[in-house]
Formats: structure tokens, sequence, C-alpha cells
């Protein structure tokens, strides 16, 4: 856990607490000490809020178990599904779904059109 802490920056406290509270949610999914450490550390480092995605994989896990399903075997499928997902598409847009921010810069482009082509025409 020391090296850990030392090679991912991450405070020596701050990985035991969480792989107090998140090592059994990770232990379902086949992950073992070491592992869910540097999952953990790698998280830190990267900038994840290691909290949220460890509390909303407990959350899942919940879920898993009320429907049946077992856990490692949907976790396995799961990332499979996503490695083999092949290169993400860019989205369309329109204003029935896309980001407001995507929208902004849509609104943004139309109106600097329009305001260059009104001033030129004016002259």
């Amino acid at each position: 856990m020391f090296s850990v802490a030392q090679s991912t920056g991450i405070e020596f406290a701050s990985l035991s607490n969480q792989l107090v509270n998140y090592g059994a949610p990770l232990r379902q999914i086949g992950f073992d000490f070491e592992q869910s450490a540097l999952l953990i550390g790698k998280f830190e480092k990267e900038g994840v809020n290691a909290e949220l995605v460890l509390g909303s994989l407990r959350q899942a896990l919940g879920k898993m178990a009320r429907e049946g399903e077992p856990a490692i075997e949907t976790f396995q499928r799961t990332t499979e599904a996503i490695k083999n997902a092949g290169t993400p598409r860019k989205p369309t847009c329109s204003p029935w779904n896309c980001s407001v921010l995507e929208q902004a810069r849509t609104w943004q482009q139309r109106s600097g059109k329009a305001a260059s082509s009104s001033t030129t025409t004016s002259t």
C-alpha cells in the first residue's frame, strides 16, 4: 500500500480509508487487495473521483444482486462489451438531443455568421 501511495500521490490515510469502504465491492467483481489499491491510486492520479465511481459500483452490485446477476460474470461481460465497442462516433447535435454547451456553441456560430453578414451588407 505504501508503494501505491508513493507512486500515485494518494495520501496513505485516504487510500486506507477507501480500501476499507470499497474493498468488499471490488472483491465482489474479482479484484484482490493489491489490484484494489492500485485502482484507487490510479483514480487519484488521473483525477477521477474514486468515491463517486466506487459508490456507483456498490449501487450497481446491489441491483445485480436483486436481479440475480452474478457480479464477476456481469462485470467481465460489460467490460468486454466496452472494449469491443469500436471507435465511438461523434454524435449529431440538434436542439433536442445535445448538451447545453453544444447548443451554445451552435447558437454562437450561427449568431456570429448572422452578425458578420449583417455588417457586410449594411455598408
